[in-house]
């Protein structure tokens, strides 16, 4: 078997594949000395709670085009959470392949050694940041942390971006897993994570998606996309099979309306209140526009906000997840993948199934199951949000990996 030489890790969504991430794939294979990348991506749910722009074996094909080797999937547990568990999740999946060297991370920092002293921080004084957290708890969690390392020395970086914050939780997850996997990060270009506007060559995925929602010719947002995501989004759009945003907003309200608040308590991330006012804002809007102005306050991001409503819908609940990331992924679920990434795959010691054919696979415990579960739901309900005979369910039992010679 040839050498495949170092094997870098990388964290994504692909939501949808840009120029910003050909960039991140190019550069972090330079900056690592890596000659195999394997990416870890969220499924049919992203980190911002909603349902993503294509489903997980499109965006994984984009990868694969765009230079990645091997694409595993997240499973939506993790990929649908705050940033501890979605970082925790993704750096177990690459530790549990046992062939990652490297991960590398953007960061609109660019500096390691400050984020490195910032865990080193939090770590030292784990029990002083408790209780930070505890007195502050009108802020949300981000701020609390932030204001916290404020509180301490030498802190010059704040952790107000989000590519830092989860950068930071990526470095925790390492220390967690007393990983050998060595981390390096490179700074983010042109454009932030949740930029609206659409720049030259590299714009956010956040402009680029919010530009495809409210109609905007994809045609000008060309230059923003490698030449393989531009067409077959152009495809995608055209069939119809991205999904139907506002629809999913309506199940929102709907379900918040019909169900009772006993039941709403139970969902993983929900704070004490939260369902009720929620519920009561339900009520009282007459679209999900007025709805999320009317629940928004300083203590609930928007970001959390849309992570709890998808959970919901999703039915993940809070025994789903044990706080501090005592929950694990239980399978490596293979995306996609090309010759190098089939050759990894053979050489891999993988300490976790492999998941190839969604019909062979028997969960070997009842949290595998449950996570299983919650997959194949996610996958059954992104399929209602397509049309004509897309929305077909049981995609988890009938898509094999994409195989990209």
């Amino acid at each position: 078997m040839p050498n495949l030489g170092k094997v870098l890790g990388i964290v994504t969504e692909y939501n949808p594949f840009h120029n910003g991430h050909l960039y991140h794939i190019e550069t972090s294979k330079i900056h690592t000395n890596s000659h195999v990348v394997v990416a870890v991506m969220s499924g049919h749910f992203t980190q911002r709670g909603e349902p993503a722009i294509a489903d997980p074996w499109t965006r994984a094909t984009w990868a694969i085009q765009s230079g990645a080797d091997l694409v595993i999937e997240i499973p939506t547990i993790f990929a649908t959470s705050s940033a501890s568990y979605f970082a925790y999740g993704s750096v177990y999946l690459l530790q549990a392949l046992g062939v990652v060297d490297t991960l590398c991370f953007g960061s609109e920092s660019g500096n390691l050694e400050e984020l490195l002293h910032l865990n080193r921080t939090l770590k030292k004084n784990s029990k002083l940041q408790s209780q930070h957290l505890k007195n502050n708890a009108h802020l949300s969690y981000s701020s609390q942390r932030s204001n916290f390392l404020e509180t301490q020395a030498d802190e010059t970086i704040k952790l107000t971006k989000s590519n830092d914050i989860l950068g930071l939780s990526y470095l925790e997850a390492l220390d967690r897993l007393n990983s050998t996997i060595e981390p390096k990060t490179i700074k983010r270009i042109v454009s932030n994570y949740h930029d609206e506007s659409l720049t030259e060559t590299i714009s956010s995925a956040t402009a680029i998606r919010s530009g495809i929602i409210t109609g905007q010719s994809l045609e000008s947002m060309r230059h923003t996309l490698p030449d393989s995501s531009f067409d077959s989004l152009q495809s995608i759009i055209g069939e119809k099979r991205n999904p139907n945003i506002l629809l999913w907003q309506e199940w929102c309200l709907f379900y918040l309306r019909h169900t009772p608040i006993e039941r709403l308590q139970m969902v993983h991330d929900m704070p004490d209140g939260l369902p009720q006012r929620m519920k009561q804002m339900a009520l009282e809007s007459c679209n999900y526009a007025e709805f999320e102005q009317k629940i928004k306050t300083k203590i609930y991001t928007n970001g959390r906000l849309k992570r709890v409503i998808a959970k919901m819908l999703l039915g993940i609940e809070k025994t789903d997840l044990i706080n501090d990331c005592g929950t694990n992924p239980e399978y490596l679920r293979i995306l996609a993948f090309n010759n190098s990434g089939r050759q990894l795959l053979s050489r891999a010691k993988p300490t976790l199934p492999v998941i190839t054919n969604g019909k062979h696979f028997r969960p070997s415990n009842p949290i595998a199951q449950r996570q299983w579960e919650i997959d194949c739901l996610a996958a059954n309900l992104y399929s209602l949000l397509l049309q004509n005979d897309f929305r077909r369910g049981g995609k988890n039992y009938t898509q094999s990996p994409v195989y990209i010679k």
